[in-house]
């Protein structure tokens, strides 16, 4: 028999629970055989799925599969024999559900009704014979059940050589669960080895069928307790657990999956069964806590909430019956204050132990007594899933015939991303089964990396706190080597040579282009000197950053260069900034002066700092040779931009010439082509527009400069795009696509 999270964790008063469930059962309501006449009603697990697929009635994400490769002499015939025979004894194999007189309830059928496919491929190599089942089977198993009326169960036979035949079982979990397998298989097995000696397969009748159950559930009363346990444990979590994606979440998912598996070595796999002997725990809990950390790691949350399934199957007289017993319990953990992980595994494992001792309260009451919101994009409370899978033997179906299971993946997942672990003999594997809405397959091989890492980390030492587990690879940790070699001898330690090299080379060159003025590179330098001269002649002290109130403008350039030109650092001040913002900014940054634009200028009037604008000093058009050049040392401040304040007081960040240039510099070989064109939407009090005006004007680009809010008009983007050849900018994705679609 298989073994899931209930039957592996096996502590304490769990184990003395599940080993005198008979006594509890004799203490307990019996289920008995639903009273003749009484109509069969749908389990609080069955609803739940026949809901879900009421709401996609599309998509195969609860259709279970599972394959097998037989070989030898099998009997096709006697396989599909052996199948309804099984049909026969389940009364769940052969029923569908609909509302009968205004209810809802489970249709059963008098004789079994499979669905059978069955295909010789043998007449060409075995491989490809395989492949081409595989393909065909898949086709076969994502086709979506009508429940009202189809066969929720399909065997699809593929003969792929003499002796090998490829068999797919696909069944609606409505019907059936991953414990489910192991019975149907036994039972097949069983009846095949009885036809196959020229036997009529006999059984004893089941005592109690899942209708039974079903209508036992109803009767029930519900365990308050058990949802008060849920109430305060899940109460105030967070519910939506946000992993680092490839691609942007879709408002409804397609629920299209990816599947990935890899064994752990036998090494780790030993050491991990040794842990859990040390530790007094189990494989499902040890791994489960590993996979917390991973989630911690690459979110950053303490609050990590996974999903996991629990059988209901806690009674002497359901262990035998086919039919969907499954509940899902929500393991929260909390990982702040960095704890080492022996310390959290203990946590995790009576976190799980409580949350056994309440599995019987079905997930569905839970959301609704939490009054979570409820949003088609992701699922309730969790969007990651554990499964722990002890891989039973497979049964015997006769002398000459070898039963292999095959790994078969229908495309599908329900959740953002599950980790499923096998256990099988002597090897431990890790599957992942992605959302490809939001993960590249490389991604997820990148999760398996870290995943080993992790496990490898803690059976050496599992005293270590998790912020101090390694999980990079070693090719992850050559290549952040190679990334951090950035001793370099700069060829210049300040942007202002760079741009004055432009000046010689392409004075007639535009460098600046706004609305329909233009500025050349020779009048640009020009007139920052003019500015730079008058900086220097006021005396300021130059360990004092000098403001720049400015719209996107001509003047704003200007500015930016005289205030480097002489030797200061600008402080960005933007013109839709509030007053008691400027007055912060100002106050913090102990600026003694502003440059402003002339229509502006009130903006400063009043404060306690000089100020000019920048039209007056151009106006007075000194000649070049009055220019005075101001040393600039690599160690200088280039610029001091404040941050949002979205945190609190806006902090101001301040950026020197040596760091300034290094970063321009690193475009020059990072990126193969220079901005002929670059067109900046972002403020000048944006970090972000940096990389725009000093990379292009030190490469001999034009900097194309708007009006505000322009890119609220598409079309207008759109011309600014065509007239000024841009072949540079920075903007959000959004706009991006509207632009590039437009």
């Amino acid at each position: 028999m298989q073994k899931g999270a209930s039957e592996q964790l096996n502590e304490g008063s769990l184990l003395d629970k599940w080993l005198n469930r008979k006594d509890d059962e004799n203490r307990s309501e019996a289920i008995n055989v639903r009273p003749d006449g009484a109509f069969a009603p749908l389990s609080l697990g069955q609803k739940r799925l026949l809901f879900l697929q009421q709401l996609y009635p599309e998509n195969p994400f609860y259709n279970y599969s599972d394959a097998f490769l037989f070989h030898g002499n099998l009997n096709p015939d006697w396989l599909i024999r052996s199948f309804e025979h099984v049909a026969f004894r389940h009364e769940v194999l052969r029923t569908n559900f609909d509302f009968v007189g205004g209810k809802l309830q489970q249709k059963i059928k008098d004789a079994p009704a499979i669905k059978v496919r069955r295909q010789d491929l043998s007449g060409r190599s075995k491989s490809a014979a395989l492949e081409e089942a595989k393909q065909r089977a898949r086709r076969e198993a994502i086709k979506p059940f009508d429940l009202k009326q189809d066969s929720l169960m399909r065997v699809s036979i593929f003969q792929v050589a003499e002796e090998d035949f490829f068999v797919v079982l696909t069944m609606h979990h409505i019907v059936f669960d991953k414990w489910s397998m192991g019975i149907l298989l036994e039972e097949v097995a069983q009846n095949y080895v009885e036809l196959s000696n020229g036997k009529t397969p006999q059984y004893e009748p089941l005592e109690i069928q899942y209708a039974d159950y079903a209508y036992w559930q109803t009767k029930k009363k519900p365990n308050d307790k058990g949802l008060d346990y849920w109430k305060e444990k899940l109460d105030n979590s967070l519910n939506f657990l946000d992993l680092p994606a490839d691609f942007r979440r879709p408002n409804r998912p397609s629920f299209r999956g990816g599947y990935q598996e890899r064994s752990f070595p036998r090494k780790v796999s030993e050491k991990l069964r040794e842990m859990c002997k040390s530790t007094n725990t189990t494989l499902y809990v040890l791994l489960l806590t590993a996979y917390k950390v991973l989630l911690h790691r690459y979110t950053n949350e303490s609050d990590i909430l996974v999903g996991s399934p629990v059988t209901s199957r806690d009674r002497l007289e359901l262990e035998n019956l086919i039919g969907f017993f499954n509940e899902t319990v929500v393991l929260r953990s909390d990982l702040s204050g960095n704890p080492r992980f022996s310390e959290l595994l203990e946590s995790v494992k009576r976190t799980t132990q409580a949350a056994l001792e309440h599995k019987d309260t079905p997930f569905e009451t839970i959301v609704k007594s939490l009054g979570t919101s409820r949003y088609l994009s992701h699922n309730p409370l969790f969007q990651v899933m554990f499964i722990y899978h002890k891989t039973p033997n497979l049964p015997f179906f006769g002398d000459g015939i070898r039963l292999e299971h095959q790994p078969f993946d229908i495309g599908v997942a329900k959740f953002d991303l599950t980790l499923y672990i096998s256990d099988k003999e002597e090897i431990i594997s890790g599957i992942f089964e992605y959302a490809e809405d939001l993960f590249r397959k490389d991604t997820v091989e990148q999760m398996h990396d870290h995943l080993q890492k992790l496990v490898e980390a803690i059976t050496e030492n599992p005293h270590q706190r998790i912020s101090d587990i390694s999980l990079l690879t070693d090719k992850e940790i050559a290549l952040l080597e190679t990334w951090n070699e950035t001793d370099t001898d700069l060829k210049e330690r300040s942007v202002v040579p760079l741009f004055e090299t432009q000046v010689k080379k392409n004075p007639k060159q535009i460098a600046v282009s706004f609305k329909n003025k233009n500025l050349t590179y020779g009048q640009l330098n020009h007139r920052s000197n003019l500015v730079a001269n008058f900086l220097h002649e006021s005396g300021l002290d130059r360990n004092r950053p000098i403001g720049i109130l400015c719209e996107s403008s001509l003047e704003m350039v200007i500015g930016i260069f005289g205030v480097l030109k002489a030797g200061f650092a600008y402080l960005p001040i933007d013109a839709q900034y509030p007053e008691d913002r400027i007055d912060s900014i100002l106050k913090d940054s102990e600026t003694p002066f502003v440059l402003s634009q002339q229509a502006l200028a009130e903006r400063i009037a009043g404060r306690p700092v000089q100020s000019k604008t920048i039209e007056e000093i151009l106006a007075s058009n000194k000649p070049l040779s009055s220019i005075v050049r101001e040393k600039i040392e690599p160690e200088d401040l280039a610029y001091v931009i404040y941050t949002s304040g979205s945190t609190g007081e806006p902090k101001g960040v301040a950026v020197t010439h040596e760091n300034l240039a290094s970063s321009t510099l690193a475009r020059f070989d990072f990126y193969p082509n220079k901005p002929e064109s670059f067109l900046i939407l972002s403020s000048f009090s944006f970090d972000s527009s940096m990389v725009g005006i000093f990379w292009t004007l030190s490469t001999g680009g034009k900097l194309v400069l708007t009006e505000r809010l322009v890119e609220q008009d598409v079309e207008r983007l759109q011309e600014i795009f065509e007239k000024e050849n841009v072949t540079h900018t920075l903007m959000l994705p959004a706009l991006y696509t509207a632009t590039l679609g437009s």
